[in-house]
C-alpha cells in the first residue's frame, strides 16, 4: 500500500462511519482498524496522516493527531507541533483543542 492508498482507504472508511457515533468511538474504531497498516506500512501510513494534518479540518487533523499518539509515530513530531502552535495562536481550532495535542507533541518528541 502507497500514502495515496491509505489516505483513500481512510476518507473511505469516515465517510462510512455513522454521523450519529461520538467521536471518541470514531477514534477508536479507527484506532483498531488500522493497527496492522500502521506496523506493516509505517513510511505510507505517516505520509498519509502528514496529509490529514496539513488539512487543519475537523475529524482528520485530530484523528491523525491521535493516531500518531497511539503508533508512536515520531516522524510527525514537528508537523503535530506546528499544529499545537497553530491552535495557541488562533488560527485554527478552538484554543481547548491544545489540551489534547499538547501531550502528544511531548510524547513523540521524547520518542525522536
Amino acid at each position: 500500500m502507497n500514502s495515496g492508498d491509505i489516505q483513500k482507504w481512510l476518507d473511505e472508511e469516515l465517510a462510512n462511519f455513522p454521523d450519529r457515533v461520538s467521536g471518541e468511538e470514531l477514534y477508536r474504531y479507527l484506532g483498531r482498524l488500522t493497527a496492522r497498516v500502521a506496523i506493516q506500512h509505517r513510511g505510507a501510513f505517516v505520509q498519509a496522516l502528514e496529509k490529514w494534518l496539513a488539512l487543519r479540518e475537523e475529524p482528520r487533523t485530530m484523528i491523525a493527531v491521535k493516531l500518531a499518539a497511539r503508533y508512536h509515530l515520531h516522524e510527525l513530531a514537528s508537523s503535530i507541533r506546528s499544529l499545537l502552535v497553530e491552535v495557541e495562536n488562533g488560527d485554527v481550532f478552538f484554543p481547548y483543542y491544545s489540551r489534547w495535542i499538547r501531550p502528544v507533541v511531548q510524547q513523540l518528541e521524547r520518542l525522536a
